[in-house]
C-alpha cells in the first residue's frame, strides 16, 4: 500500500494490510491522522514510511503489534520508537525505560518539541536522523546507555545551545556526534563561561591531533 506524494488527510490502515514499505507515504504534505485499526496484521513499517508528512499530528493503533504513547508510535513492546508525529502539540516527551531504539527519523522536523528525557539503561542506539531539524529543541540527556547515534541525528537543531546533557564523553562517541551526528560545534562553544545555565557542554581544541574533548558540567 503506498500512496507517496498525494494529498490524503486521514488513513485508517486496511486490517488485512502486513507491511507498510519504505518511503509509502512519504511527502503526503496534507496527512494529519493515521489509524491503525484493531485485530491488523500490520508486523512492518518501513524507514521513511511518513518522511516529509509535515501536517501529521495524531496517529492510533488498536493492534497487537503497535501501540501509542504519549502520542508517538512504538513497537508494541515498547522495544523501538517508531514515528513521532511531526506536528504533534507535545513539548516535553520523556521514553519509556523499555525502550533500546530510536528509529531513523523518529523525530524528524518535530519543531514543537523542547525538551526530551532518555532514562537510563534505556536506548543503546540513535538512530540516523532521529532528531534532524527539530528547531525548537533546547534540552535533551544522552545517558551512558546510548552506544551509537547516526548520522545526522542532530543535523539542524538550531536552538541545542548549552542544553545536552552527554554522559559518554570517550573521544570517539564526542568526535562522533561532531562529525557525523551534526551536533553543532558552535552551538557548545556558546556554552563557554556561561556559569548559570544548567547541563552545558564545554570543548577544549586539542590542535596536536585535531579532536574535540568534552567535559560536561553541571551546574546545580
Amino acid at each position: 500500500m503506498a500512496v507517496r506524494n498525494s494529498g490524503v488527510i486521514n488513513i485508517t490502515f486496511p486490517q488485512t494490510l502486513t507491511s507498510i514499505g519504505i518511503d509509502s507515504f512519504s511527502d503526503c504534505l496534507y496527512l494529519e491522522e493515521i489509524n491503525i485499526p484493531e485485530n491488523s496484521a500490520l508486523t512492518s513499517i518501513g524507514i521513511g514510511a511518513f518522511r516529509g508528512c509535515m501536517r501529521l499530528k495524531k496517529i492510533s493503533s488498536f493492534s497487537n503489534s503497535y501501540r501509542v504513547m504519549t502520542g508517538a508510535l512504538f513497537t508494541y513492546n515498547l522495544v523501538s520508537l517508531v514515528l513521532f508525529p511531526p506536528a504533534s502539540d507535545v513539548t516535553s516527551f520523556s521514553l519509556p525505560g523499555d525502550t533500546r531504539f530510536i528509529n531513523e527519523g523518529a523525530f524528524l522536523s518535530c519543531t514543537n518539541l523542547i525538551s526530551i528525557f532518555i532514562p537510563s539503561d534505556s536506548i543503546s542506539y540513535i538512530s540516523t536522523s532521529a532528531f534532524e531539524s527539530c528547531t525548537s529543541l533546547t534540552w535533551i540527556n544522552i545517558p551512558i546507555c546510548v552506544t551509537g547515534v547516526g548520522a545526522n541525528a542532530f543535523k539542524g537543531c538550531s536552538k541545542l545551545n548549552c542544553g545536552i546533557k552527554v554522559e559518554n564523553t570517550s573521544k570517539l562517541f564526542l568526535e562522533n556526534l561532531f562529525t557525523n551526528a551534526k551536533l553543532s560545534k558552535q552551538s557548545v562553544k556558546n556554552c563557554i563561561g556561561n556559569i548559570i545555565t544548567r547541563n552545558c557542554l564545554f570543548y577544549t581544541n586539542i590542535f596536536s591531533s585535531s579532536l574535540l574533548m568534552i567535559q560536561v558540567m553541571i551546574i546545580m
